[in-house]
């Protein structure tokens, strides 16, 4: 018997793995006035960077192991949640302190949402194209960072980094 392809989970899966890499790469194209509000060294930003990286696996691992216990589309929608979240906290953000919380929620979300929509996809599909879906998901990393790319070009000068940071923690309608 021939499934049929769960598209509407798919494209939740794959706008919700586009924009949490969206939301993870965003800061490596706005750091310049950050960095400047905040007064931080070359050192400082790197540190930054790799925040949300290194707290994106933490996310995998704890949204894992809640997804079992909970349900996965419910945490799925969770972690969209929380990197948005993220985003709108480092974009409110009063201080360095604040803004460092922010990345480091958008890491959670982001680690939490990739692990959790890869599994629920490859779950959802048929064994025979379970490999060209997870590689069609994987094709919404170079698309957020693009994304991430013209909004920093475009968008970063008009509207300073706040508002774009504001903007991005819009994914959360994804979630909702």
């Amino acid at each position: 018997m021939v499934q049929t392809f769960p598209f509407r989970l798919f494209l939740y899966a794959f706008l919700g793995w586009t924009f949490d890499f969206y939301d993870l790469v965003l800061f490596a194209y706005i750091k310049d006035p950050i960095s400047r509000d905040f007064h931080l060294s070359h050192s400082a930003e790197s540190w930054l960077l790799g925040l949300a990286l290194s707290t994106s696996g933490l996310g995998g691992i704890l949204a894992g192991i809640l997804a079992d216990r909970y349900g996965k589309r419910s945490m799925l929608a969770t972690t969209v949640m929380i990197y948005s979240l993220g985003s709108a906290v480092c974009g409110l953000a009063p201080n360095l302190w604040v803004f460092i919380f922010g990345r480091a929620l958008v890491g959670l979300g982001v680690g939490g949402e990739w692990a959790i929509g890869h599994g629920l996809v490859a779950e959802a599909v048929e064994s025979r194209i379970r490999g060209r879906a997870a590689a069609l998901l994987q094709a919404g990393e170079p698309l957020g960072a693009a994304l991430a790319a013209v909004v920093g070009f475009l968008l970063l000068p008009v509207l300073g980094w706040r508002a774009v940071l504001l903007g991005s923690s819009a994914t959360a309608m994804l979630a909702l």
